[in-house]
């Protein structure tokens, strides 16, 4: 008999729609700037789940898409601050110019991990007590004793001195002391001398 006509076989088109596409991730950023300079700070990166963008229903990218880590984390540079000044150390010299001095410290903070140390001087000086000095007064040499006031019957001789050796001077000292000495003379009787009449004592000179 005769075989049959057409295709033995024939075919149709199936399953059409497209295929999943997983999504894949990109490469990382560069790391941001960190946030702080020392003392840790922190920085972060992200990346992009475009290589290739999930489509037809594929899987997002799993994990994060950022990340962070800290940064800098050496202490931070402390500069030096001075401290307050001491008192003034007592003057040299009482009078007449002297010197005095007060010191401060680097500690209000100490200067640390690489900071700047405190700029200026640790001491600071000072003229001081610049008035003269007090002179005291001193007694310059006796003068000759003086005649006797009396040449017989008892007199008195003197003698003085100054005080000019040196005279006091800025608020000095005066002399201590008298500045006159004196001493009975010629202490024997007057010749003629009449008992009965003691007033008639010869006082000549």
């Amino acid at each position: 008999g005769r075989s049959c006509g057409g295709s033995f076989n024939e075919t149709e088109a199936c399953n059409e729609h497209p295929c999943p596409i997983d999504g894949a991730w990109s490469k990382w950023s560069m790391w941001s700037a960190c946030s702080r300079s020392c003392s840790s700070g922190m920085q972060s990166r992200k990346r992009l789940c475009d290589n290739p963008v999930a489509q037809h229903g594929g899987s997002d990218c799993g994990g994060s898409s950022s990340e962070q880590r800290q940064c800098n984390t050496s202490p931070c540079p402390v500069d030096g601050g001075w401290s307050s000044w001491s008192r003034w150390s007592t003057c040299t010299r009482s009078c007449q110019g002297g010197s005095q001095c007060r010191p401060r410290s680097c500690n209000a903070p100490t200067p640390r991990f690489g900071g700047k140390t405190c700029p200026g001087e640790p001491q600071q000086c000072q003229d001081c007590n610049l008035h003269l000095c007090p002179v005291h007064g001193g007694w310059g040499v006796w003068s000759d004793w003086s005649p006797c006031s009396h040449s017989c019957g008892g007199g008195e001789t003197t003698r003085l001195r100054q005080c000019n050796n040196p005279a006091p001077k800025h608020g000095g000292r005066a002399c201590i002391g008298s500045d006159t000495d004196s001493l009975q003379c010629n202490n024997q009787e007057c010749p003629g001398l009449n008992s009965a009449h003691p007033s008639s004592v010869c006082g000549i000179k």
